[in-house]
């Protein structure tokens, strides 16, 4: 979201949370964020039915973060990541396909950059690729929870949800 009723808040305030910043929900959750329980409620709701789904429990936002945190991160902070094959993946998942991050969408992978999404490519279902967006994150996802993509990937994969974001540049 852009704007939530209309608060300002100064960013970079010490000791505060201070608001990200995304390209598109599938790219924060490949970062390893969830949705907001704050300014996205419905959303951060189906997220955490879809991870009781996964986990077999119902956690709070706290031990949803520090999972995530676990998933995201190595002992020396480098990004954690793990092997699977494409076609194992669903939509809205993140991974490195030739030494390029892109999401994985409706069947095509969409190489990733600060302007949206290049062209859709191929690839072998069973390619097995080097997949970013957090372990945990992929199940939550594969359980039925359904991120918001920026329109340069495509149609979302919820026909009712719509991107919030600015209109995708024609360059």
């Amino acid at each position: 979201m852009l704007e939530f009723k209309g608060w300002w808040r100064e960013q970079w305030q010490r000791g505060k949370l201070t608001e990200l910043f995304f390209l598109d929900e599938a790219t924060a959750l490949a970062a390893g964020h969830r949705p907001c329980g704050l300014c996205r409620v419905p959303d951060y709701r189906r997220f955490k039915q879809a991870w009781a789904a996964v986990a077999g429990e119902v956690v709070g936002a706290p031990e949803m973060d520090l999972r995530l945190a676990a998933d995201r991160r190595t002992a020396d902070w480098s990004q954690r990541t793990f092997q699977a094959a494409a076609g194992d993946l669903p939509g809205g998942v993140f991974f490195r396909l030739d030494g390029r991050d892109g999401l994985w969408a409706r069947g095509v992978w969409r190489p990733w950059s600060m302007a949206g999404y290049g062209a859709a490519q191929e690839v072998a279902a069973g390619r097995v690729v080097e997949v970013l967006t957090p372990a945990v994150t992929v199940g939550v996802i594969a359980a039925g929870y359904a991120p918001v993509w920026h329109p340069s990937a495509g149609p979302g994969p919820d026909s009712d949800l719509t991107f919030a974001g600015p209109a995708p540049s024609s360059k």
